[in-house]
């Protein structure tokens, strides 16, 4: 190793026969090197550079990066062609299947340095740095699941007889470009250049001109997992150049695009001239967070606050207004900015510091103009400011802000901000509430802080959002209605925000949900409110179909966790004996999970409960618990079967869920412990009653 000074600050670098970006690795006056095309157009543009600088400390330059032309971005197009016809179109969708898992695998192995190249070149804290890293390589998995589950997608179709063959076959377009944004350098690019690549296309990517080196430590990771030249190509430069050759050149066959709604609607209208195009814009959210008077408030601050406030409010999720009913208004107020008054702000790469700066100076400029407004039209209820003095001098920091007062028209309420500034709105009534949630030019994500159960049915059937969540904070998704983008519909219901993470996702150190545990002879019967794929139990249940081929709920999400091994063990088990009764139990291994084994019951579906639905279900349960033991498993954890889609009353399922297990435990057996898995805080009401009652 040795050390260099740039920019008057020095860094390290770091030389090795395999190519790594650390904090460092290109000094003044370099370029970043990916594919012949790519080279040959640095050789061209040779001084002319642009400077990548931290945010957090705008005198450290991470590096220099080439200031691209329309001839660079012409060069990278052409360079994809003929990839895509000479390479990768026929390559059998296995192998590249196996090429993006190395891919997500070489990810996994540099999360750490990338997590840190991204605390300092974004200014995401260590908890948003690891995660967008791994966030990467689990989309890469996803989408290789899913083109295993689908077999490459060759699909039979049906025939008029038995002369035809009919087939639904995946075919790729050719050329895509990926445009990403600056706030999830590598999920939202790395995650959608895969999805592209699997599909057989071959991609230029343009990342963001805040994260350059981001994006190059993505390229590095394609080009160390053996992607031939030319399949994917990393161009930088302005968009004004760069940029509008990508969109305008006929040469590109599809394009992808996160950012803002003004470019995102631009690209949009250039992009398709002759015949349509697939064109995915992603653009922004102005999104809503509805408190009502049955809010747990504590909870609801919480959540409010990590939406609103995590990376600086610049995610298109974040939550930038919040409408609280009258009753709360005073209490939930004054409890949401003393937690925000307590947020440590500073240098990301420490690890006490949650809230870094924003990107860049527009951004900090921007804050300083939505503030006066907000001041002006309105009132600071806390924030306000731009930090000054060590050790904030050199960087873009700000105080995450709270404003009131504001007219339900106001700009601020239809103008996204991608700031740590969130407007706060009494309300009435809940309908009320409803009714300014859904004013809005945007509809990415819409949040409700409620136990009310007429309320949360309400919300769900008439929140114009493509992501809607109740009592908990909003993710990242990219569900859209109305101008966001392009429409998918998503439902998040009840999962508790703290469950599954270490308290320092949290920045104020909270601690994780309240657990209920008891004991049944020599076993612990445990209710715990989170995500069964998350659990550590030697096996966790599935509440699988007959056919245990996947499907939604429980299901989905336990295949999609576990990968496809498990989806390839069952159809094994369906091809050896035929589907799984209703009320019965088979195992499979865990794949990618935590648990060991996946047991796999088969609920009833409710008819009424004249059906023997009810011995059915305790069936399954017991079954559960007797394959189990088979397996030589100490400890399970079920999830609520039936009572999804099956349409099984809640308390009814979760008082013969409960007999079932506690009466299984008071014979003999060598079970440790078993789990209730609830997803949301109603069934964990239901099941926290039986346990009390005991």
């Amino acid at each position: 190793m040795r050390r260099i000074q740039t920019e008057g600050r020095e860094m390290a670098e770091t030389r090795s026969a395999a190519p790594k970006v650390t904090y460092a690795t290109l000094a003044a006056g370099q370029t970043p090197e990916f594919n012949k095309a790519y080279d040959e157009a640095v050789e061209r543009v040779r001084g002319e550079t642009f400077a990548d600088t931290s945010p957090s400390d705008t005198r450290v330059v991470l590096g220099r990066f080439a200031s691209g032309t329309r001839a660079d971005a012409q060069a990278a197009i052409a360079s994809a062609r003929k990839a895509f016809e000479s390479v990768w179109r026929d390559l059998p969708w296995r192998e590249r299947v196996a090429s993006i898992r190395k891919t997500a695998s070489v990810i996994e192995k540099r999360r750490f340095e990338i997590a840190a190249l991204m605390s300092m070149e974004v200014g995401k804290n260590r908890l948003e740095a690891m995660g967008d890293g791994q966030e990467t390589a689990d989309l890469m998995n996803y989408y290789c699941d899913q083109v295993e589950r689908h077999q490459g997608y060759e699909e039979p179709m049906e025939r008029l007889s038995d002369k035809e063959d009919n087939r639904d076959v995946l075919r790729p377009f050719g050329v895509w470009v990926i445009i990403s944004p600056f706030n999830f350098p590598m999920a939202l690019s790395g995650g959608p250049s895969s999805g592209a690549l699997l599909g057989g296309n071959t991609v230029v990517f343009k990342p963001a001109s805040d994260t350059p080196m981001t994006g190059h430590a993505l390229a590095e990771c394609y080009r160390e997992a053996g992607l031939p030249d030319g399949v994917f190509n990393y161009v930088t430069g302005p968009g004004g150049s760069v940029g509008d050759e990508l969109v305008t050149n006929p040469g590109v066959d599809g394009l992808l695009f996160t950012g803002s709604r003004e470019v995102g609607f631009d690209i949009h209208k250039k992009f398709s001239r002759s015949y349509p195009k697939p064109c995915i814009a992603e653009m922004g959210g102005k999104n809503p967070a509805i408190v009502s008077a049955s809010a747990d408030l504590d909870a609801a601050t919480d959540g409010v606050l990590k939406s609103a406030f995590g990376l600086q409010g610049q995610k298109c999720s974040a939550c930038s207004r919040i409408y609280v009913h009258h009753s709360v208004a005073r209490q939930f107020t004054d409890l949401l900015v003393a937690k925000t008054e307590k947020i440590s702000i500073g240098d990301p790469v420490k690890k006490e510091n949650w809230l870094g700066p924003v990107i860049n100076k527009a951004a900090h400029d921007k804050y300083a103009r939505c503030v006066e407004i907000g001041r002006k039209d309105g009132r600071i209820l806390t924030g306000g400011e731009t930090l000054r003095g060590e050790p904030y001098d050199h960087g873009f920091f700000v105080r995450p802000t709270i404003i009131t007062g504001l007219p339900n028209d106001h700009r601020l309420t239809h103008e996204e901000m991608f700031l740590p500034i969130t407007c706060l709105w009494e309300v009435d009534s809940f309908d009320e509430a409803m009714e300014l949630a859904n004013k809005t030019g945007y509809g990415l994500t819409a949040g409700l802080f409620s136990r009310d159960a007429s309320e949360i049915k309400k919300f769900f059937d008439r929140i114009e959002a493509g992501v809607v969540y109740v009592n908990r904070r909003a993710v990242h998704h990219l569900g859209l209605h109305r101008r966001g983008g392009n429409p998918r519909r998503v439902l998040e219901h009840e999962l508790p925000a703290e469950h599954g993470r270490p308290d320092d996702a949290h920045p104020l150190g909270a601690g994780s949900p309240a657990m209920l545990q008891r004991t049944v002879g020599k076993a612990r019967l445990v209710l715990v409110q989170g995500d069964i794929t998350r659990q550590d139990t030697d096996a966790i249940v599935n509440a699988a179909n007959p056919g245990l081929l996947g499907g939604g709920g429980v299901d989905g999400a336990i295949h999609r966790a576990g990968g496809p091994q498990i989806l390839e063990e069952c159809k094994a088990i369906v091809a050896r004996q035929g589907p799984c009764p209703t009320g019965e139990a088979v195992v499979t291994g865990g794949g990618r999970l935590r648990a060991r084994h996946v047991i796999h019951a088969v609920g009833p579906v409710w008819h009424g409960g004249g059906r023997g639905e009810d011995e059915a279900l305790r069936g399954a349960y017991v079954n559960s618990l007797t394959r189990a033991l088979a397996v030589g498993a100490r400890s399970v954890s079920f999830p609520c079967i039936s009572t999804g889609i099956y349409g099984f009353p809640a308390e009814r399922a979760a008082r013969i869920a409960y007999d079932a297990v506690v009466d299984f435990l008071r014979g003999r057996h060598r079970l440790d412990e078993v789990r209730f898995v609830v997803f949301g805080p109603a069934d964990h009401d239901v099941y926290a009653r039986l346990f009390e009652a005991a």
